[in-house]
């Protein structure tokens, strides 16, 4: 039991915050007030179906757009429509471009969502 507690203990020290690994932290702490929001910027998310072309689901790879994370924002799908959300999808969206106040660029609208051919 204290070999487990300790690696336990030691294992989750080495889980860094993520802004800090790609050094926002730092340009948050040279940019203050003028740190860039996301404001005006367009994103494109592309994902691979959830399911096969030969279920009769396909596609299924957009994320759920009345998630509570997407207020405000504008989807377009270009491509085929997705026939329902994708978790996978509506996970990533949610941190990319979501309402989540942890996250970096909280402005980001409209959004362009492709499927590969």
């Amino acid at each position: 039991m204290a070999l487990y507690y300790s690696c336990f203990v030691l294992g989750t020290g080495a889980f860094a915050d993520y802004k800090s690994d790609i050094g926002y932290t730092d340009l948050k702490a040279l940019l203050g007030a003028n740190t860039p929001t996301g404001t005006g910027v367009n994103v494109l998310q592309a994902e691979a179906s959830a399911v096969s072309s030969t279920d009769t689901n396909y596609p299924v790879y957009a994320p759920d757009i009345t998630n509570s994370q997407f207020v405000g924002k504008t989807f377009s799908f270009p491509d085929v429509a997705s026939t329902s959300p994708s978790g996978h999808a509506t996970g990533v969206g949610s941190r990319f471009y979501g309402s989540i106040p942890l996250l970096m660029a909280l402005t980001i609208s409209p959004v362009m969502r492709l499927m590969p051919g």
